[in-house]
């Protein structure tokens, strides 16, 4: 199937998007994420690592990519089907269909619901900003570095392997 047959007309709606209020991810955006996870995994006797949790967040709830929370051990006969507290980082991942300015209210209202950090990852430019309250946001390329709010260090050439 050639790129432009597999491209969804921007005016159709798919279920996934009415359903979940956010675009359908894209193959790069389920790669990106995959290989985020298995970094942060390194580390899962400090932290958990949440895909596609909704948070609380006003004024309405946000279903960020990943969530990463101190180490929470599961009750796989208690669910919940909403976070009331915020993750100490929330991160966004572009798909194809999205723009730098479709986070900025998402960003702030995680920082409103007390997350203390916010990563927005872009695979076509293959990078990670990070965001901060008050501070100015840190943008990596494909290089490792140690994120300033966990303290864990992500090698990015294992993110965006080739």
């Amino acid at each position: 199937m050639s790129e432009a047959a597999a491209t969804i007309p921007p005016e159709e709606i798919s279920p996934y998007e009415l359903e979940r209020g956010k675009p359908v991810p894209s193959q790069n955006h389920s790669f990106a994420q995959s290989f985020l996870i298995a970094q942060l995994m390194r580390y899962r006797t400090q932290y958990t690592v949440l895909s596609e949790l909704e948070l609380a967040t006003q004024p309405r709830h946000s279903i960020p990519d990943l969530s990463v929370y101190p180490a929470l051990i599961p009750n796989w006969q208690h669910d919940e089907l909403r976070k009331l507290e915020p993750p100490l980082v929330a991160v966004e991942i572009y798909s194809k269909s999205q723009g730098v300015y479709d986070f900025e209210d998402k960003v702030l209202a995680y920082f409103e619901f007390g997350v203390k950090s916010c990563w927005i990852v872009n695979p076509f430019t293959q990078s990670l900003t990070i965001f901060r309250p008050g501070q100015q946001p840190l943008t990596y390329g494909v290089v490792a570095f140690t994120d300033p709010t966990l303290g864990v260090e992500i090698d990015l050439r294992e993110v965006f392997v080739s």
